[in-house]
């Protein structure tokens, strides 16, 4: 969350994760702002900032790995 967001502007259903961490630890999934802070909070026992993003609904998510020799 950057300086110009609030909690108050937070609302909705968002994915909260601590920025160092990938997409795995610490990734909480959090609707209303109260669930949203108790995300944070938790989020911070992970590190010192988090990322906060809408939930992205009907889409699909591809990854792809390159092994160069």
């Amino acid at each position: 969350m950057t300086n110009k967001n609030s909690l108050e502007d937070l609302d909705g259903e968002k994915i909260v994760k601590a920025c160092k961490l990938g997409s795995s630890i610490g990734v909480k999934k959090a609707s209303g702002k109260e669930e949203i802070k108790l995300a944070i909070k938790e989020c911070l026992k992970y590190d010192d900032r988090v990322i906060v993003e809408d939930l992205l609904t009907n889409y699909i998510e591809l990854n792809q790995a390159i092994y160069l020799k």
